[in-house]
């Protein structure tokens, strides 16, 4: 059991790795120029939570988040960042202003455009940002590949087992998608997820140069993901 473990702990660090990559190469759904003439102002709203864990670890992961992506954006300093208790408030009080309680049509169970779209601009107007970074931590999905045996048979084993992602957003004010990018950030051992592997990963091409590919190896390089792999094997013993 100890040995699929290491397995798992490697894939994790492979799926990262391929998943920075392939996150790095499109994010971007406008020209980059357009992107940086367009944002200067980031409203940066608090982390959501979108997968089953305790309170206190869904607690420690959310603010984790917050601190390791602020640290990042302002490190850039490509942005001015609003923060996300900032951005809380004005939500709050941008909804009670225009007397919205929800933005779930009833009648349909799905979200009303229109008024969404209102709020947006509004509060975005509101808050004094030109577009704003949702980020929500989310089901996912990765694949573990390993090598089993009994006495007679060799068994090469592939199986798909559930996993965190970290999801990014960054929205302008009519609710037009400018960037986005999505991350593996933790998988499941033991029937608990484990969530180690440095959240701002998915953010990384928001940092390289500009109008240049992200390159793969850029990932092996970067220490955070030493540390999270290091992390990650502790966790497994």
């Amino acid at each position: 059991m100890k040995s699929k473990k290491v397995v798992l702990a490697i894939s994790i660090l492979i799926v990262l790795v391929l998943g920075l990559a392939c996150a790095g190469t499109r994010p971007f759904k406008v020209s980059e120029d357009e992107f940086y003439q367009k944002v200067h102002k980031l409203a940066f709203t608090p982390v959501e939570f979108n997968v089953k864990v305790s309170t206190a670890i869904q607690k420690e992961k959310q603010e984790l988040a917050q601190q390791l992506i602020t640290e990042y954006l302002n490190k850039l300093s490509r942005f001015e960042l609003i923060d996300p208790a900032t951005c809380e408030r004005v939500r709050i009080e941008t909804m009670k202003e225009l007397g919205i309680e929800g933005f779930f049509d009833p009648t349909t169970g799905e979200v009303d455009e229109e008024k969404f779209a209102s709020f947006c601009k509004y509060y975005l107007q509101k808050v004094g940002a030109d577009a704003w970074l949702y980020v929500s931590f989310v089901k996912g999905k990765t694949v573990l590949a390993y090598t089993d045996a009994d006495a007679y048979n060799i068994y090469h084993v592939t199986e798909e087992v559930p996993a965190v992602d970290l999801y990014a957003n960054i929205a302008d004010q009519n609710n037009n998608t400018l960037w986005e990018a999505q991350t593996l950030v933790g998988s499941m051992v033991e029937r608990r997820y484990c969530i180690d592997i440095p959240v701002v990963g998915c953010l990384l091409s928001l940092g390289q140069k500009r109008n240049k590919s992200f390159p793969p190896e850029h990932a092996l390089k970067d220490s955070n993901v030493k540390v999270a792999v290091k992390k990650t094997f502790k966790s497994l013993k």
